[in-house]
């Protein structure tokens, strides 16, 4: 799992583009970093490039980071606990619905 943090301000308007049902969309890359940033980022947010693009080695526009929750696996994590890491408050959101899903697959174990 990843938690992703994206600077808006960032964003150029050029990328964003307009679908035929009006709504607007961004296209983005997110890649492991070669080493964890200081703030803790196990992976880098940029603009997705076209081919042309990569070919002519311009440098990718960074927008944001993220960080690899994937260690969060066992089930024995209590629900307090379960998100004490998350220092934005974005996995607030999702908590009750993540530790009611591990109930139930506690609950579906045939033994």
């Amino acid at each position: 799992m990843l938690i992703l943090d994206i600077c808006l301000s960032d964003l150029p308007s050029e990328a964003i583009t307009t679908a035929k049902n009006g709504k607007k969309y961004i296209k983005l890359v997110c890649a492991e970093r070669k080493a964890e940033g200081k703030f803790g980022e196990t992976h880098y947010i940029a603009l997705s490039q076209t081919k042309e693009e990569r070919e002519a080695k311009k440098p990718a526009t960074y927008v944001g980071g993220a960080k690899s929750y994937n260690n969060v696996t066992n089930k024995n994590v209590s629900k307090e606990n379960l998100f004490k890491a998350d220092k934005g408050g974005i996995m607030e959101n999702f908590k009750n619905d993540y530790a009611a899903q591990m109930e139930n697959e506690q609950n579906d174990l045939p033994f």
